[in-house]
């Protein structure tokens, strides 16, 4: 088992590792959903659970893109400062930035409330961006 997101037969997807980053498979669509709150802070387990389901859904034939979104009011205030003194939390957001801006898949990043950071960096490297009136 590879820890990634695998499809449930049923045309969605089951959480591969239980944590902050839910898939759901519909329609094509693989919806990759953050819940890490209050902030969706990028912590390196965020950022391993983001990557994998990353990964899942670009080796899915049944999913032709991928949309990132979050729960809550913001869509990322960055990375978690929580984990700024561990040795990899920065190359853990870089592996995730380069997975998404190398999809062979259009990745869309939905964006709401705060983006910022990390968060801002990772909305970057998404294909196309499409925000709510309330993004900052």
């Amino acid at each position: 088992m590879s820890g990634h997101p695998e499809p449930d037969g049923k045309g969605g997807a089951r959480a591969g590792m239980a944590g902050r980053v839910t898939t759901a498979t519909s329609g094509g669509i693989a919806r990759v959903l953050i819940d890490n709150p209050t902030a969706n802070a990028l912590s390196e387990r965020v950022c391993a659970e983001l990557l994998a389901a990353i990964d899942a859904a670009e080796a899915d034939p049944a999913v032709m893109a991928v949309v990132i979104a979050a729960e809550g009011r913001h869509w990322s205030a960055g990375t978690d400062i929580r984990d700024l003194e561990l040795p990899d939390a920065t190359l853990a957001l870089a592996a995730l930035c380069l997975a998404v801006e190398g999809c062979m898949k259009p990745v869309v990043a939905a964006l709401k409330g705060n983006v910022l950071g990390g968060g801002l960096e990772l909305a970057l490297c998404a294909q196309m961006r499409v925000a709510a009136v309330n993004t900052r």
